[in-house]
Parts: structure tokens; sequence; C-alpha cells
């Protein structure tokens, strides 16, 4: 799409420091239908869509790479990782946003197309299904609802989640 992402080190790895806005051919949508959601928070992808969605020399990131994340973050992961903009409830704490991860609450699209959690929550989606459940695949989620909580999440492959891309080694 010719658009230039920002892009961030954490640790040993590279993130993309943004939420994808790419329109590639597949299922996609903006929050509530409304472009300007897409312009702040990015589109929301379903897995299918998200495990093709990352240019060259990137890609949908392992559960074990946003461990990898979430563990050179400690302690307090999710207040480093938030962006200061957007919020709903903004982070009380001065190592909110520090990480440069920028993540903004993009809410989501459940399996049956309703929205949701927007200003209150983001997810991303992960690279590996989980076989113990058909359709549904594993997905990081963040909420900033007066404390810090970073949760895995099993969702439908037919939901909308935002996708960040980490570079490949």
């Amino acid at each position: 799409d010719g658009k230039i992402y920002k892009k961030v080190t954490i640790g040993t790895q590279t993130w993309m420091a943004e939420n994808l806005n790419y329109a590639k051919p597949g299922n996609y949508w903006c929050y509530d239908g409304d472009n300007n959601n897409c312009n702040k928070f990015g589109k929301l992808y379903d897995w299918e869509t998200a495990k093709i969605i990352c240019p060259e020399g990137w890609h949908l990131p392992s559960n074990d790479e946003w461990t990898i994340l979430l563990n050179y973050l400690n302690p307090k992961p999710t207040i480093k990782l938030v962006s200061n903009n957007y919020w709903k409830e903004k982070a009380n704490s001065e190592s909110a946003g520090k990480s440069g991860f920028n993540a903004l609450p993009s809410g989501y699209r459940d399996a049956k197309g309703k929205y949701k959690d927007l200003l209150l929550s983001c997810g991303w989606w992960c690279s590996k299904e989980e076989v113990i459940y058909k359709d549904v695949v594993m997905g990081v989620c963040l909420k900033m609802l007066d404390s810090d909580i970073t949760m895995w999440s099993n969702s439908p492959k037919k939901s909308g989640f935002s996708v960040r891309c980490v570079k490949d080694k």
C-alpha cells in the first residue's frame, strides 16, 4: 500500500509500532464500519487474512514471540506497551508507553459481527492455531481497566483483531 510503518526494537525483537491498515484481499473491517477508526487504530482482520497480511521480511508473531516480548517488559508489561492516546482510562504510571510499542485501544469484532471494547481494549492475532478447539486461534489481549491486564484469549477465526508484525530474523 506504499505506507511506511513505524517500528521499534524491544529486547532482541523488532516489532511494528502501529497496527496494520492494509487493504489486502481477504476479510477485514474498520470498527463500526467507520474509515476514521481504521485511520486511527488500523484494520481488524480475520485470522485467515491475518496469516498472510504481513509484508515481506515480517510475519505474524507466534505465541512464543509474544511471550518473549511480555517477559522482556515485566513487571507490568501492559502499561509499557500501551499508547498514551485514545484510552478511555489512562494508565497511571510513569512507565506508560515507554516501550514504544504504541498499543491503541482498537477494540475487536466478534465472530457474529458485533464490535466491542473500542477505547477499552486491544487484541492481536497469534500465528498458531489451537488444535484443541475447532476454528479457534489464540491471541493476545490488553485491557486497561483500573490495572495492568495482559491475557491470552481464544477466539473464533472469524473474529476481527488487529495485526502487529514482527521482523524475520
